[in-house]
């Protein structure tokens, strides 16, 4: 009766990681979530602030400058482009204003942005990681 057990292979702990980890990315995550400041040093900074759009001066482009902090500037506030909506909602990036005008051709109002060359679909998919994991300041 023991024979039959012979035939049955066990994995080791390596193999069933494997295993694993192919099943988890198969199902189709997302990325894993980004902290805030390297949103702000990588993307916002390289392709907000330094094309002149949003930077720390008196007049930014819809009244948002993204230059040095912008967690407050962005998470639970107001857009002033489109009142009626918040610029980031935790865990909601397709009910975040600031995600709408980064993300689609043709926003609700305004422009997509940037303007002139949209955003690499990796660093899109960065900043909705980052909302879906609830908008954190990290």
């Amino acid at each position: 009766m023991l024979h039959r057990y012979r035939s049955v292979r066990f994995l080791g702990p390596g193999a069933l990681f494997s295993a694993l980890l192919s099943t988890v990315f198969a199902v189709g995550c997302s990325p894993p979530a980004p902290p805030l400041s390297s949103l702000e040093q990588n993307v916002f900074a390289r392709s907000c602030t330094f094309s002149a759009c949003h930077p720390a001066s008196a007049s930014p482009a819809g009244g948002l400058s993204l230059a040095g902090s912008t967690f407050e500037k962005l998470v639970n506030a107001k857009s002033k482009l489109a009142p009626d909506k918040l610029r980031v909602v935790p865990f909601q990036p397709d009910q975040s204003f600031f995600f709408e005008k980064i993300a689609q051709e043709k926003p609700s109002a305004g422009k997509r942005m940037p303007p002139d060359q949209a955003l690499p679909d990796e660093e899109i998919a960065q900043i909705r990681a980052w909302i879906e994991a609830g908008a954190e300041n990290k």
